[in-house]
């Protein structure tokens, strides 16, 4: 069963639909391509859409990463305008689930070619009816979203279907986003609407289904009575048609929203239904309310896709439960997972809990309102990886360098503004590579290169795959500072980051010791952003080392500042690995555990 969505302008009202009696011939051509007519008309529209068919430019507006496109088949419409429209069905989207899908749609009107993201989200009720066979497709409830699938600032096109009728006597307020009626000339007469859309009083939205026999239906009850719906004649599908008027504003080009007959193909993957019925009815009472919480939304999906990508089998559905087990047990006993000695937690503790000033919350704040995209603080407690990682690099200075520049011995608070003001000669860059914030509208090198550079953001360019990240310098003093992670807009710009891979604070210090020698370390506490550890959805396996190249990065800062000391008149102990502490989850019994071979009272600090 597949629906259909039309738009049209407001000069075509008039020749789309005439209703005679329940019905009329459908003067739209719908044609469902596959094997290889799709792969030939694939070719013919990489050609002419160009960039718009390319991966590396498809970009979610929701999320980094990328989805894959089914080209071998297309849903083909010509509308009665002549407007051509190619349908896709996107594989394993990051916000699919059981209830959400995503299609791509490219629009060919003889003018500028365009892409268009159709995402169609379930409503609870109807998703459990659809998956459980109780309902079809044609009887869809829900949001249905038209997105512009490059990043830019209009807002998506948005209505709720069914369309609820809108009593006139409540006003719509400018920018609300709402489809309205009545409209002159529309099928169905009456008051129609939805929400979403960008504007206010502007347009209607009118409700028609479409039979493969031809005909075509202002309503259900009109369909089912008809010589094509009655069961006289059976094989026959059916889809729906939305009509959108712009009779008074967003006439003329809109980069998001889609244009013509937009078909829809809906999602066709048992697994998905089997999601929502025998998975979720086997769990517990404390794992269904996990499941359902909200907050639980981001790691809820990327469970349901490691189960996809892993065939639905039960192995994979018994790992998934065990690993809700163990992220509502990590909820009572945020070191769960730590492989460290219990007495040493208190040490860890001003770090972990550490809260940035109020001065930087309120410039995050406020880019946040200003710019288009997301600024967030990335706090530990809020991140949802498991993966907790405290480490400690530390140094061993005897005896200061001098300045290169004045060739004066530096003291211990104008050797570590040094390493901060010119950190990339103290590190790997091969590895990561510091640079004040370019994407802010503000002078982020004047405040880091200060004197105090509280709130100072930093664009950290990070190989793959962990990709690059933003922190904000939240602490300064005569002996340390602190940068803790932040979310900026997302883009292919550089500086725009989107999330940082970890959550947490990292801080950069000396400190003289008892016996007059110093100690120069950078130590952290943070913890992997994503849930389910994004290693186990992404890459399939049951966990690698995401700490391996922050490992590095750290002892080569060690390494490089040994070097300089020495080559400045400094001395200081030759840099080991064994001086770190490094204290992060028991991997091997994570696995165990996952397994189903250890027990989760097993897990936990010794």
């Amino acid at each position: 069963m597949l629906p259909l969505f039309f738009l049209i302008s407001c000069e075509a009202e008039g020749i789309y639909l005439k209703e005679k009696h329940g019905s009329t011939k459908s003067t739209k051509t719908i044609k469902k391509l596959t094997g290889k007519e799709a792969r030939e008309t694939y070719n013919i529209l990489k050609r002419k859409f160009s960039n718009k068919l390319s991966l590396s430019n498809f970009q979610m507006r929701t999320s980094s990463s990328l989805p894959e496109i089914d080209y071998n088949t297309i849903l083909f419409i010509i509308d009665s305008l002549g407007v051509k429209n190619y349908t896709f069905k996107i594989v394993n989207h990051p916000d699919d689930n059981y209830k959400t899908f995503h299609n791509l749609v490219l629009t060919d009107n003889h003018d500028e070619p365009k892409a268009t993201i159709m995402k169609y989200e379930m409503t609870e009720a109807f998703a459990e009816e659809y998956n459980a066979g109780v309902k079809t497709f044609n009887e869809f409830k829900g949001k249905i979203k038209a997105i512009s699938p490059i990043a830019d600032p209009c807002d998506p096109i948005e209505i709720n279907y069914p369309i609820e009728p809108i009593d006139p006597n409540v006003s719509n307020p400018s920018g609300g986003g709402g489809a309205l009626g009545p409209t002159p000339g529309s099928p169905t007469g009456g008051n129609t609407g939805g929400s979403g859309g960008g504007g206010s009083n502007c347009a209607s939205v009118a409700t028609t289904f479409e039979c493969s026999c031809g005909d075509s239906y202002s309503s259900l009850s009109s369909y089912f009575n008809s010589r094509c719906g009655d069961g006289s004649n059976p094989g026959y599908t059916l889809t729906i048609v939305l009509t959108y008027y712009y009779y008074i504003c967003r006439i003329g080009f809109n980069p998001c929203s889609p244009d013509g007959s937009i078909g829809v193909v809906e999602p066709e993957d048992k697994c998905l239904r089997d999601l929502a019925t025998s998975f979720v009815g086997s769990m517990s009472l404390a794992q269904k309310d996990w499941w359902q919480d909200n907050s639980n939304s981001s790691e809820r999906s990327e469970i349901e896709n490691y189960i996809i990508t892993n065939g639905c089998g039960d192995e994979s559905k018994d790992i998934s439960k065990r690993w809700i087990d163990l992220k509502i047990a990590i909820q009572d006993n945020p070191n769960l997972l730590i492989d460290i000695p219990c007495d040493q937690i208190p040490a860890w503790q001003s770090l972990t809990q550490f809260i940035p000033p109020q001065s930087v919350i309120n410039k995050i704040e406020n880019l946040d309102s200003q710019f288009f995209g997301v600024f967030d603080i990335q706090t530990i407690s809020n991140a949802k990886g498991a993966a907790i990682n405290l480490d400690y690099f530390p140094l061993t200075i005897n005896q200061l360098p001098n300045n290169p520049s004045t060739g004066q011995q530096f003291t211990p608070t104008q050797f570590l503004n040094y390493i901060r003001r010119n950190i990339n000669l103290f590190v790997n860059t091969d590895i990561s590579e510091f640079s004040p914030s370019t994407i802010t509208g503000i002078d982020e090198s004047q405040i880091w290169y200060s004197n105090n550079p509280i709130g100072a953001i930093i664009h950290i360019n990070i190989p793959l795959p962990a990709g690059d990240g933003s922190v904000i310098c939240s602490q300064y003093n005569t002996t340390s500072w602190t940068f803790t992670t932040i979310q900026v807009p997302w883009g292919v710009n550089q500086g725009q980051d989107g999330i940082h891979p970890v959550s947490g604070n990292r801080e950069f210090g000396i400190v003289q010791n008892p016996n007059g020698s110093y100690t120069f370390f950078s130590r952290a506490a943070d913890r992997m952003t994503d849930g389910l550890e994004s290693i186990i959805a992404e890459n399939g396996t049951m966990f690698s080392n995401p700490f391996e190249n922050p490992d590095s990065l750290w002892n080569s800062l060690k390494i490089k500042v040994h070097n300089f000391v020495q080559n400045n008149n400094g001395s200081s102990i030759t840099p080991s690995s064994n001086e770190n502490r490094i204290w992060r989850p028991a991997w091997n019994k994570v696995r165990q555990y996952l397994r189903g071979e250890v027990s989760i009272s097993e897990l936990g600090c010794n």
